[in-house]
């Protein structure tokens, strides 16, 4: 797919351009975070190891906590949830500026784990929508380019290619899409999760 199709479906879908934004500004966030404790954990220490802890603090604290966090998303007001588990990380993240030294960077480690329970108990909240199971209401894309990963693990490139471009076309087009992706959330023309999956069904016929 190329450069210029992107641009316009981020050009003619201003919703989706803000979303796709904060995501990213949320992602380099985490990534830079990442980078500056794997390069602490060096130079205090110059030991690989620690370094490499870092890594396994962040997914072994998610895969504990995650088993957890969907019971309390099931079960606790979302909305509270997600900003309970957002403003819990605002003192934790502050708590790696008292990581100076070696005998400190404890610290550091305390607080990458307990950031990644709290984005274990935010995730499973902001992606589940129980209230909507039947309703045919909600956005399959992301689903639909979990797909396109797989394709191209499996190195089945070709057609990740064309599953990434049949969706893009149809986001671009902005006719079969979900309510959440319309300019106005109570759009009439808004459509349901399957006639979205009909509509991507219907490209990649046209792109065989």
């Amino acid at each position: 797919m190329r450069l210029g199709s992107y641009l316009a479906l981020l050009r003619e879908n201003p919703a989706f351009a803000r979303l796709y934004a904060a995501q990213l500004i949320s992602f380099a966030g985490d990534w830079f975070a990442t980078v500056a404790l794997l390069g602490l954990a060096l130079e205090l220490t110059g030991l690989a190891g620690l370094a490499a802890l870092v890594l396994v603090l962040q997914t072994g604290g998610f895969a504990v906590a995650a088993p957890l966090a969907g019971i309390l998303a099931d079960r606790i007001d979302r909305r509270r949830l997600l900003i309970a588990a957002d403003l819990a990380r605002v003192p934790v993240a502050l708590g790696f500026l008292l990581a100076r030294d070696a005998g400190t960077l404890w610290i550091a480690f305390a607080c990458v784990t307990l950031l990644a329970v709290g984005a274990a108990v935010f995730e499973p909240t902001h992606g589940s929508a129980p209230k909507y199971t039947g309703q045919n209401k909600v956005n399959p894309m992301a689903m639909m380019l979990s797909g396109v990963m797989l394709l191209r693990h499996l190195k089945e490139l070709s057609a990740a290619d064309r599953m990434e471009g049949a969706i893009a076309d149809v986001i671009r087009e902005g006719r079969s899409v979900t309510y959440d992706m319309k300019p106005h959330r109570d759009d009439p023309t808004a459509v349901g999760t399957s006639e979205v999956a009909d509509a991507v069904i219907e490209r990649l016929k046209v792109a065989a």
